[in-house]
């Protein structure tokens, strides 16, 4: 029940709140054309890959946007004839907004046509290519995406968002053993470029059962792995990921590095989880108290 309003929510929910400030700022210092990956839990990494997107765009692509689904369209009263380009980019954000919340209730308005829900929400027109309900499943997609970059030579990057957890997983070393592998860089593969792939360790500190620190890992911090895969570490940095010009300064420059064939890079964003771990995880007083100290 939201105030007066009573609805229905089936399946799962898997919330990030207190880690706005890192789909924020990474986001933020990406270009429109760029692509993310995200996790099961995503539903930030969606709303601000489409916010900035639709933010870059003009007039004719919002126009377009807007009225790709007439019904929706018409249901939201969305209007497209305003002469002011910000309010024009309001619409659109609405519509944005809808469709996202649309997808976690499994509606047909969804941006998956409610097919995904939250734990696979995806908007492949925006560069999001998707969350992904298998722990560290996108960091194989996001290989995969860097590495078409790099045949491609459009000169995008990949971010790949994952959580601490993720990385505790086998595809979390096949996927940057194989991004990081020599033959990229050193002329075989028939040109000296690195994948353009950022791997985003989102370390929210503790899972549903364990932390990653002093408990289910025999590191302090996971960026150092990048030391173990190539003799730059791949680029690797720790950031305040509660901090969102942090979050942003940091991805702006990786993300150049990435663009220049010097990738892969890996960041680990240390930030807070405020919620249980899904909405059957009640995050209980002593918990969250000992969780904040």
């Amino acid at each position: 029940k939201y105030g007066s309003i009573k609805f229905l929510y089936g399946g799962a929910a898997h919330l990030s709140i207190g880690q706005e400030a890192v789909s924020t700022g990474a986001v933020a210092a990406i270009r429109q054309d760029d692509c993310i990956t995200s996790s099961h839990r995503g539903h930030g990494d969606s709303l601000a890959k489409g916010y900035f997107t639709i933010k870059a765009m003009d007039r004719p692509e919002l126009v377009e946007l807007i009225t790709q689904d007439e019904k929706i369209c018409s249901y939201l009263g969305l209007k497209t004839n305003l002469k002011n380009h910000e309010e024009l980019v309001e619409e659109a954000l609405k519509l944005h907004l809808f469709r996202a919340i649309a997808e976690l209730f499994g509606k047909e308005a969804g941006y998956c046509r409610g097919r995904g829900g939250g734990m696979h929400i995806a908007d492949f027109s925006k560069g999001h290519l998707g969350a992904n309900a298998i722990v560290g499943g996108s960091l194989g997609m996001a290989v995969g995406a860097g590495l078409a970059s790099r045949a491609l030579e459009d000169n995008r990057v990949v971010i790949c968002f994952a959580g601490d957890g993720a990385f505790n997983n086998g595809i979390a070393h096949e996927a940057m053993n194989m991004a990081t592998m020599a033959q990229f860089t050193n002329g075989l593969m028939s040109k000296k470029f690195g994948v353009p792939t950022v791997f985003a360790v989102v370390n929210n500190q503790y899972g549903m059962t364990g932390q990653q620190r002093g408990e289910v890992t025999g590191i302090e911090f996971l960026a150092e792995r990048g030391f173990g895969y190539n003799k730059d570490g791949m680029h690797t940095e720790i950031v305040n990921g509660m901090d969102v010009l942090a979050v942003y300064d940091a991805t702006a420059r990786v993300v150049e590095l990435a663009r220049q064939g010097k990738g892969p890079v890996l960041l680990e964003f240390w930030c807070s989880r405020y919620k249980g771990h899904s909405l059957s995880d009640r995050l209980d007083t002593a918990e969250d108290e000992t969780y904040r100290l």
